[in-house]
C-alpha cells in the first residue's frame, strides 16, 4: 500500500486555493482511493515532491504534523482491517480509510472552551519558549475577563469575526491595549484555533480572516556616545547596577538577545569567536567578539558566566544606570489604540531595555558601513523584512550619505 498527497489539478483557475486529495494505492488489485483531505491550499505553498507544505507557508509545521498524523492513521486502520482480521473486503477498507477525513464535531461548554486551550499549552510545552506560553495564558485571562464582561459563555464553534469584533472593541477600549500588543494576541489566538480546527474540536474558519493589526513603531537605541558613556560610568559603589550595565553592554556589543547573554559561559568563547546555539531559534551562530565584549567576557572569567538577573529586575535597574549615565534626552513615542493616537515624551531612560541592546547594534553596525547582511549574520535574522524592524538610521547619517553621493 503507498499513500500520496496531490492538489486538485482539475481546477483551472489562477488564484484561490485548491482541494488536497489523498491517494491510497494497493488496497485491492487496481484500484486506488481517492479521498478530500479536507485541506485546501494555494499551489505556490504545495512542495509537490516532498509532499509537504513548504515552510516558508504560516502554520506549515501544524499542517505537516496533519499529513502525518493522517498517514499514520491510514496505515493503522488498513493493517487492523486487512492483516489483522484476515483480509476485510475492499468496501469495508474504504468506508474505514473515508471515515477518518470526515470532520468530528466536538461540543464544547464553556469550561470545555478553556480545557481546550489548556491543553493546547500542554502541548506546546516543549515547543515553545516561556515567553510565548505566557502570552498565551495572558490571552485566556483576557478571554474570562471578556466572557464575565459580556456575560458570555465561550464556545469554539462561536469565534467568529462577530466575535472578533466585540472582543476587539473589548480589548482596545475596556483593556485600553495597543494596536500592536492586541495584534501579537491576535496572531497567538489565531494559531491556537488552527491547532483547535485540525484536532476536530470546532469547524469554524472565521478566525483566519482576523486582521492583525499593526502600526510602525519608532526604535529606541542608545548613539554611540550614550553607550560608551554608560559602558565608562564608575558604578564602583553599586555593584547590582555595575552588573546590569556589563550584561547590556556586552549584548550591545555582540548583537544577541538577553535569553542568549543569559546562558553565556566562557569555555564557549573560542579566540575572538562565541559559539552560540541560540534560545529561541535553536540556530548555531559564530559571533565575532570585539574588543569590548572581550573585556566584559574577562572580567568575568573566575565566574565563567556573565552575572544575569531576572529580565524584570534586569529592566528596572538599566533604566536607573542609564538615568545616573546621563541618558536623559527627550523622546517621543506614538502609539495608536484603534484610530487613537497616545503621545509619550519621556527621558530616554525610561524606555530602554534589555531589547534596546540588540536594537544599538544594528543600528550602530549600519552606521559605521557595516553590510547588513553581515549584521543579519551576526544577530541570526535570516529575513530582511524581520531584520528591518531593528534599522534605526540618524538623520546624521542619511545626510552624510547623502552628500557623498550627491553633493
Amino acid at each position: 500500500m503507498t499513500i500520496n498527497f496531490y492538489l486538485d489539478t482539475t481546477v483551472n483557475t489562477q488564484s484561490s486555493t485548491r482541494i488536497l486529495f489523498v491517494y491510497v494505492r494497493g488496497i485491492a488489485k487496481g484500484k486506488t482511493l481517492k479521498i478530500h483531505s479536507g485541506e485546501r491550499l494555494e499551489p505556490k505553498h504545495w512542495d509537490s515532491s516532498k509532499q509537504q507544505v513548504r515552510r516558508s507557508y504560516p502554520g506549515s509545521a501544524e499542517f505537516n504534523s496533519f499529513l502525518a498524523k493522517k498517514t499514520a492513521d491510514i496505515q493503522r486502520t488498513y493493517r487492523t482491517l486487512a492483516v489483522d482480521q484476515a483480509g476485510a473486503p475492499y468496501d469495508d477498507i474504504k468506508t474505514a480509510l473515508i471515515e477518518l477525513f470526515k470532520p468530528q464535531v466536538v461540543e464544547t461548554s464553556a469550561n470545555e472552551f478553556f480545557a481546550v486551550y489548556e491543553q493546547f499549552i500542554e502541548s506546546k510545552r516543549l515547543q515553545y519558549q516561556l515567553n510565548s506560553l505566557n502570552k498565551h495564558k495572558t490571552i485566556i485571562q483576557h478571554l474570562r475577563d471578556y466572557s464575565v464582561s459580556r456575560g458570555l459563555k465561550l464556545n469554539l464553534a462561536t469565534i467568529n469575526l462577530s466575535f472578533y469584533d466585540d472582543f476587539s472593541a473589548f480589548m482596545l477600549r475596556d483593556k485600553q491595549i495597543t494596536n500592536n500588543t492586541y495584534g501579537k494576541y491576535v496572531t497567538a489566538f489565531k494559531t491556537f484555533m488552527t491547532w483547535a480546527t485540525e484536532r476536530g474540536y470546532c469547524q469554524t474558519t472565521d478566525y483566519k480572516k482576523f486582521r492583525v493589526p499593526t502600526e510602525q513603531v519608532e526604535i529606541i537605541y542608545l548613539t554611540e556616545a550614550e553607550l560608551m558613556r554608560l559602558l565608562n560610568h564608575d558604578f564602583s559603589t553599586q555593584p547590582t547596577l555595575e552588573r546590569v550595565r556589563d550584561v547590556f553592554c556586552f549584548q550591545c556589543f555582540t548583537g544577541q538577545r538577553f535569553s542568549d547573554a543569559r546562558i553565556f559561559e566562557h569555555e564557549s568563547a573560542k579566540g575572538n569567536t562565541w559559539q552560540l546555539r541560540t534560545t529561541k531559534t535553536k540556530d548555531i551562530l559564530n559571533i565575532p567578539l570585539s574588543s569590548h565584549a572581550r573585556t566584559l567576557m574577562e572580567k568575568y572569567k573566575g565566574v565563567g558566566r556573565l552575572p544575569v538577573i531576572s529580565s524584570q529586575k534586569t529592566n528596572q535597574y538599566l533604566k536607573e544606570a542609564c538615568l545616573l549615565a546621563g541618558i536623559d534626552d527627550i523622546v517621543t513615542i506614538v502609539r495608536y489604540r484603534g484610530t487613537e493616537r497616545i503621545e509619550l515624551k519621556e527621558p530616554k531612560y525610561k524606555f530602554v531595555s534589555t531589547h534596546t541592546a540588540r536594537r544599538t547594534f544594528v543600528t550602530l553596525s549600519l552606521e559605521k558601513g557595516m553590510r547588513p547582511e553581515t549584521v543579519m549574520k551576526v544577530t541570526g535574522h535570516k529575513d530582511y523584512k524581520t531584520f528591518k524592524r531593528y534599522i534605526k538610521l540618524t538623520d546624521k547619517v542619511a545626510e552624510q550619505e547623502m552628500r557623498a553621493v550627491w553633493g
